[in-house]
């Protein structure tokens, strides 16, 4: 009987494996104009070069006060300044009032905290909100407090504060902070490569005619957009013969292009497996996880080359991309290490079916997630994405599918309305 090595065990084992690679390899880096960096990874901490307001600002549309001014019920006073946002920064004498809008400048000696200057709401006074002249003078209603809706110069961010960490992926909120704390490019890491091989005499390329025993060659597409998806550049190869002969020439190839390297299928214990035939002389290691679908597997480095060598059922192809794969492309991306855990969100749904435990094994099967209830209390359904449950060859459950529900090897069987876990796969 095979020795089975746990899910648990195979994410330690991809973090190892990533460990030696970072350990063996050098990244390289390149200057992104800021706004262009979107998806890619930062290669060095950014420090603020401007504060985070940059200056004291109004926090509301109204009127800039002495708060000591107020009476408590009306106060009437006239109003000297107006000032927009963009503008110089005018303050009020005792007795008077600055109309101002929404982030304009406030010149406050010392701390906020300590000011006798106080923005009143338009709300609280007698001026319509919206559109209007700057009155002569304006009744404003109750009393404030110092400082009161002013925002401090750096409250938010201050000189020099690191704002964002290396290895954090660029989108559009690093985008805003990185531009507002005054970088125009960003150093970042330079994009992996990685190289999808399909094997197989039996495979077809996409519209091609097919002879006896012929199947398109679906993973190998599916996998390079899923490599495309996590952020890197794909090389996509089919090795159309299944003598190690030619495996071994393409494998060499492509470990001098390529950051990394995934094959699918041949690595079981078929004939003409060639890839864990060949791979093994290289020390890669192949055996069988706990895990259904997906249980034959291998990993390891070629020429100091990361591969992942994944089954060749379509399911079984993307739950093992999902679940080992994306982590090792996010290292080569961003150099950080996660070890042992999944990158993808995991979401506590309510099954929305039946679904079979496995005392050895643990399974994951592809759902489609259905909301239900009002916006503020959403409850999430979890619906297997095929009639007939999993199956490593039900192709068709990858179009619908938003993730993969966890049934934990001995768990038992989750029945409709049971609490069931979802690693989410469509983001």
């Amino acid at each position: 009987m095979p020795q089975f090595r746990s899910v648990d065990d195979h994410l330690r084992a991809v973090a190892e494996l990533g460990q030696r690679y970072l350990a063996s390899t050098t990244p390289t880096t390149e200057m992104c104009a800021v706004e262009q960096a979107r998806g890619r990874v930062l290669a060095t901490d950014i420090r603020a070069r401007y504060p985070i307001p940059a200056f004291h600002n109004s926090a509301m549309d109204g009127f800039l006060v002495h708060y000591t001014d107020l009476t408590g019920d009306s106060t009437t006073l006239p109003v000297v300044a107006d000032v927009p946002a963009g503008s110089a920064p005018r303050s009020p004498q005792p007795g008077e009032a600055v109309r101002i809008m929404t982030g304009a400048p406030i010149e406050v000696s010392g701390s906020v905290a300590d000011t006798s200057l106080a923005v009143v709401p338009v709300e609280a006074s007698d001026m319509p909100i919206g559109l209007s002249e700057c009155p002569a003078e304006v009744c404003l209603q109750g009393t404030a407090r110092a400082g009161q809706h002013i925002r401090a110069a750096g409250e938010d961010v201050h000189l020099e504060q690191t704002v964002l960490s290396a290895g954090t992926v660029v989108d559009a909120g690093v985008l805003a902070t990185a531009i507002s704390v005054g970088h125009s490019e960003l150093e970042v890491y330079s994009v992996p490569t990685v190289a999808v091989l399909s094997t197989g005499d039996e495979l077809r390329a996409p519209g091609e005619e097919l002879g006896a025993g012929q199947i398109p060659d679906s993973n190998g597409p599916m996998l390079a957009a899923l490599v495309a998806a996590a952020g890197a550049d794909c090389i996509r190869v089919h090795c159309s013969s299944d003598t190690p002969a030619e495996f071994e020439r393409t494998l060499g190839e492509l470990s001098e292009r390529a950051d990394m390297i995934i094959t699918s299928g041949g690595v079981s214990a078929g004939s003409f497996d060639v890839v864990k035939e060949v791979l093994s002389q290289h020390g890669v290691w192949f055996g069988a996880i706990a895990q259904q679908p997906g249980k034959p597997q291998g990993l390891g480095l070629v020429n100091s080359t990361l591969i992942a060598c994944l089954p060749g059922n379509p399911v079984s192809v993307y739950a093992s991309f999902h679940l080992y794969v994306a982590a090792l492309i996010r290292l080569l991306r961003s150099r950080v290490h996660t070890p042992g855990q999944w990158d993808l969100p995991i979401v506590v749904a309510t099954a929305g079916g039946h679904f079979p435990g496995d005392a050895r094994r643990a399974r994951f099967v592809p759902v489609c997630l259905e909301r239900t209830g009002p916006v503020t209390a959403t409850t999430v359904r979890a619906v297997p994405a095929h009639h007939r449950g999993l199956g490593s060859h039900l192709i068709s459950s990858l179009a619908v599918a938003d993730g993969l529900a966890i049934v934990p090897a001995g768990a038992g069987d989750r029945d409709d309305g049971d609490e069931i876990r979802v690693l989410c796969t469509r983001l």
